[in-house]
């Protein structure tokens, strides 16, 4: 396991909405620090220093989390919440976890490798999953799971998860039978057409039933007023 990256946060007293609002334009993100056995901790980070530590971990690696420069808990990032217009994050919410505790959480798969499928036949390679559901101790998190495309050798090859090299301590939730990956056939000119079609037909009838997008001065942080609830461990 990676040396565990540090964030800085700050506690804060107002939830309401002004108040919120005046936070993000400052360059900072309202969050809240909650887990299982602890107090919840209304928060505020700096969002350019979030944005570094957040594309090296996303939500499947621990974080050393400062508060206040005196006390430093582990946590996991959860339900980053972004405008729906300018996908700005608007709120961050820390899940603190005890080291003795299994959590669950969603790991990244990195693809390597290059397919012979590909190389060979001319193959398009579908990703079907992107992520892992798993439960483990804290200290078994890894940060990401390999999935080498080397071994779809041939049209119609596909790597499942019971595929997968996994290190000790990681209880896998998804399906053993679930497809990660496929190497397909290329579609011919007229299924591209066709599918081209399509798509614009299904955005076009989603766009007309969307209902009226809220701003951000509109949306109400109803986390902030409420606390979240306790979270649930193994």
């Amino acid at each position: 396991m990676s040396d565990t990256l540090r964030l800085d946060v700050h506690v804060r007293e107002n939830v309401v909405k002004k108040d919120l609002l005046q936070l993000r334009k400052s360059g900072k993100i309202p969050g809240e620090v909650y887990g299982h056995g602890f107090e919840n901790v209304h928060v505020a980070v700096d969002a350019k220093a979030f944005d570094q530590v957040y594309r090296k971990v996303g939500e499947s690696s621990l974080v050393d989390l400062s508060i206040d420069g005196k006390q430093t808990e582990k946590v996991l990032i959860h339900d980053l919440q972004r405008d729906g217009q300018t996908l700005r994050p608007i709120h961050v919410d820390f899940y603190r976890v005890r080291m003795d505790e299994k959590v669950r959480a969603s790991v990244p798969f990195e693809f390597v490798g290059v397919s012979p499928a590909v190389k060979t036949h001319g193959a398009v390679i579908v990703t079907v999953k992107d992520a892992l559901e798993v439960e483990c101790l804290p200290a078994a998190l890894p940060s990401k799971i390999i999935v080498d495309l080397s071994k779809l050798q041939n049209i119609d090859d596909r790597l499942q998860v019971s595929d997968l090299s996994l290190p000790e301590g990681l209880k896998v939730l998804d399906s053993m039978d679930a497809s990660i990956v496929a190497a397909e056939a290329p579609r011919s000119e007229e299924e591209l057409a066709a599918l081209e079609t399509a798509v614009v037909e299904n955005v076009e009838a989603v766009e007309a039933a969307k209902p009226k997008k809220e701003t951000e001065e509109e949306v109400v942080a109803a986390p902030e007023a409420a606390g979240k609830p306790e979270a649930k461990s193994s």
